[in-house]
C-alpha cells in the first residue's frame, strides 16, 4: 500500500528563529504530527532532554568539524487537537516538547574554483572574510579548506556572556579550549577571530567598542542573521573598508544592498538587492569586477584630465593667435572637436582592465597633487611648444607675418603652424593620461 501523507500547515524557516515546521497527518488517521527542522543547537533546545542521545554534541562536533551541513529534526504527536485548533494555534505552542529524531548530513563540496580565487585575492591584499548562517565549525574547516585562515593560523572563538545574577556581562577568547589572554591576542598576527551571531548580539549590546575590532580582525562570522551580516557591513565601512559582497540568498539582500560591491550569485531574491549578478553560482567573477571596476576609475580620472587639458590647450592656442588679431577658422574648430576629440574619446574608454589584479589600489581623489601636477606640468610643456614652434617659423626666410583685415581671413602661417602643433598635442595627451598597467592594457591594445 502507498504511504499517503498530507500537509495542512507550514511555518516557514526564518534565520531568526533558525528552524521551519509542519503539521501533518498520515491518510485515514485520527492524530495530527509536526516536524521540525534546523539547526542542532535550536532543534535541541525544543526537544525533551530525555529523547537527546547522551553523545548529541560529540556526533555534531565530528561532523561539522569535517565541514558537512548538519540539520537536526524532529517530532511531536497531536493525539488532542481538532482540525480547527490546529489552524488557530500559534507556532510556539508547537514546536516544544518534541522528540527528536537525529540528523541529515550534507556535505557541500568547495568548488574548484574557490582556492584560487581567494589566493588570487590575498595576493592583493584584499581581505576575505566569511559570513554565513551555518555552523560554526563547518564555516571554520570550509575557511580552512579554501585557505582563508591558513594551516599555521590559531582560531580565537570570541564568547559573549549576558549578565547573570552572580557576574557581570563579560568576553571570553577560547582557542583549542584554552583561555587567551586579551593582550596577546592584541600583537600576534597568527590568531585569526571567529565569532557567532549570538556572541556579536551580546557585544553589540554591552559592549560596542570591541565590535569594530572584532570586525577587523574577524575571518569567519557564523550563525549570523541578516541584521548582524549588515552590521557587519556598516562597522566595516566605518573603519574606511572599501567592502563588496556576495550572496545567493534572500538572507543576504541587507549586506548586499548596504556593501559598496554587492554581487548575486543567483538570480533569485539576492539579484534585486545587489547591482551585480553572476551567471554563475561561485566567486570566479570578484577578481574580474575588481578589474572592471579600478580601469572604469582609472579611466574616468583619465579622460576628466584629457577634456580638461584639452579646452585649456586650445585656450591658449586661441590666446597666441589672438595676440597677432587671427584666430582659428570654423573648419579648423569643427575638425578638432567632432573628428579628433570624437575618435580619442572613443579609442581611450576601449581599453580594457588589465588580466592582472594589482594589490596597490588606484587613488580616489582627483583633488591631490599628482592629477593636478600632471595637468599643469602638461599645459606648460604645450605652451613651450607652441611658443618654440611660432618663433621657428618667424625666423625663415619664407614667412609672411599675419596682417588684420576686416574680411576675417585668417589664411598664415601663424595659424597653420598653431593648428598642426595642437592637434599634434591632442594626441599625445590621449596617450599620455591613457594608463596602462597595473590596472588597464595600453591603449595600443584596444
Amino acid at each position: 500500500m502507498p504511504y499517503e501523507i498530507g500537509i495542512l500547515r507550514q511555518f516557514t524557516f526564518t534565520s531568526k528563529l533558525q528552524r521551519m515546521s509542519v503539521i501533518t497527518r498520515e491518510i485515514n488517521s485520527n492524530h495530527f504530527d509536526v516536524y521540525a527542522k534546523g539547526s542542532p543547537e535550536m532543534i535541541v533546545s525544543l526537544c525533551n532532554s530525555e529523547t537527546v542521545p547522551a553523545d548529541f554534541h560529540d556526533i555534531l562536533t565530528f561532523y561539522t568539524q569535517q565541514g558537512y551541513r548538519v540539520i537536526a529534526f524532529a517530532h511531536r504527536l497531536l493525539s488532542r487537537m481538532t482540525y480547527v485548533k490546529i489552524n488557530r494555534v500559534q507556532r510556539d505552542e508547537l514546536e516544544c516538547g518534541l522528540t527528536f529524531l537525529g540528523f541529515l548530513i550534507m556535505e557541500n563540496r568547495l568548488k574548484p574554483e574557490t582556492q584560487p580565487i581567494i589566493k588570487t585575492l590575498k595576493t592583493a591584499n584584499i581581505r576575505t572574510v566569511m559570513v554565513t548562517g551555518d555552523n560554526m565549525l563547518t564555516a571554520l574547516s570550509v575557511a580552512r579548506d579554501c585557505q582563508m585562515i591558513d594551516r599555521h593560523d590559531h582560531v580565537v572563538m570570541v564568547t559573549g556572556l549576558p549578565p547573570s545574577d552572580v557576574s557581570p556581562a563579560r568576553l571570553e577568547y577560547t582557542c583549542s579550549e584554552n583561555i587567551v589572554n586579551d593582550s596577546k591576542l592584541k600583537y600576534s598576527s597568527r590568531y585569526q577571530l571567529a565569532i557567532s551571531g549570538t556572541s556579536w548580539t551580546i557585544i553589540h549590546k554591552y559592549f560596542p567598542e570591541v565590535l569594530p575590532k572584532l570586525a577587523v580582525r574577524g575571518v569567519v562570522f557564523a550563525r549570523f542573521s541578516p541584521e548582524n551580516k549588515q552590521q557587519l557591513i556598516e562597522l566595516l565601512q566605518d573603519s574606511g573598508y572599501y567592502v563588496g559582497m556576495c550572496g545567493d540568498g534572500a538572507n543576504d539582500c541587507g549586506a548586499l544592498k548596504t556593501a559598496h560591491a554587492g554581487i548575486s550569485l543567483s538570480e533569485a531574491e539576492a539579484s534585486v538587492a545587489s547591482p551585480f549578478t553572476s551567471k554563475e553560482s561561485s566567486i570566479s567573477c570578484v577578481p574580474n569586477v575588481i578589474k572592471e571596476g579600478r580601469a572604469a576609475l582609472v579611466t574616468s580620472y583619465g579622460i576628466f584630465k584629457f577634456m580638461a587639458c584639452y579646452s585649456l590647450t586650445q585656450f591658449l592656442s586661441v590666446c597666441l593667435l589672438y595676440w597677432i588679431g587671427a584666430t582659428l577658422t570654423d573648419f579648423t574648430f569643427l575638425y578638432i572637436d567632432l573628428l579628433l576629440l570624437t575618435s580619442l574619446g572613443i579609442t581611450f574608454c576601449y581599453t580594457s582592465a588589465y588580466f592582472v589584479l594589482d594589490p596597490k589600489p588606484p587613488k580616489v581623489s582627483l583633488i591631490a597633487v599628482t592629477p593636478v601636477l600632471s595637468l599643469i606640468l602638461q599645459l606648460l610643456v604645450h605652451l613651450i611648444i607652441q611658443l618654440t614652434v611660432s618663433k621657428l617659423t618667424e625666423q625663415q626666410p619664407w614667412f609672411e607675418p599675419f596682417i588684420p583685415n576686416e574680411d576675417r581671413d585668417y589664411q598664415c602661417y601663424e595659424v597653420t603652424i598653431i593648428f598642426l602643433s595642437s592637434s599634434f598635442q591632442y594626441i599625445t595627451m590621449a596617450i599620455v593620461f591613457s594608463k596602462g598597467p597595473p590596472y588597464r592594457r595600453i591603449i595600443f591594445k584596444n
